[in-house]
């Protein structure tokens, strides 16, 4: 990839950081989109979105909502995982022939 260029995550990428990093012990929600590397606005509907689907488990906590990764979000970052040995071969083939096709405009 070209310096100068930016590398924006895909939307699976950004529910595999969330997950990922709830795994270990449930987080308030400004520790994981720290964490995550998400800006406030979607990552609200983000955290619906997985709480919804059983990828993501709400727990209150005294006055505090901390949420964890269930057992299908881990099956989830599982099969990401899985998913990405499979696939990154070619995606590092891409980045190297867009670099070429950047290097010769």
């Amino acid at each position: 990839m070209s310096k100068g260029r930016s590398r924006n995550r895909h939307k699976l990428r950004i529910i595999y950081d969330i997950l990922n990093c709830c795994i270990t012990k449930p987080l308030i929600i400004s520790h994981i989109a720290r964490k995550a590397n998400v800006s406030s606005l979607p990552f609200y509907e983000v955290i619906e979105g997985l709480i919804k689907s059983g990828l993501l488990t709400k727990q209150e906590i005294e006055k505090s909502t901390f949420y964890k990764t269930s057992p299908t979000g881990r099956e989830f970052i599982k099969k990401y995982a899985d998913l990405l040995l499979i696939v990154k071969p070619m995606l590092d083939a891409s980045e190297k022939f867009i670099g070429q096709s950047d290097a010769v405009k």
